[in-house]
């Protein structure tokens, strides 16, 4: 599959909330994980500001808040209601894909 099919695939298990696609998705593709959903969101968009499209893509459009410096991807997933699996796996895809 290719990289940016692979990111849209992964954004849609996240609006679905499908767990069964996440699970197999993790399990045939092993992506180095540079993202974990224990990161805080400020974090992620300071250090890897290429993500922030795929962010705003799945719904996290609190990028700015000032909640987000101090909020992990995994509750700013459960605040909005997206699977914090699938959006990691996605944020891995993209860095993967802009990395290649």
């Amino acid at each position: 599959m290719l990289q940016s099919q692979q990111t849209l695939f992964f954004l849609f298990a996240i609006l679905c909330s499908d767990s069964k696609i996440v699970s197999q998705s993790l399990q045939e593709d092993k992506i180095m994980a540079k993202i974990t959903s224990d990161m805080l969101v400020g974090q992620i968009v300071n250090e890897y500001p290429v993500l922030i499209d795929t962010l705003l893509e799945a719904g996290m459009h609190c990028l700015g808040c000032p909640s987000s410096q101090m909020e992990s991807l995994e509750d700013a997933c459960m605040v909005h209601g997206l699977n914090p699996d699938a959006l990691v796996l996605a944020l891995n895809s993209k860095l993967g894909e802009v990395e290649a």
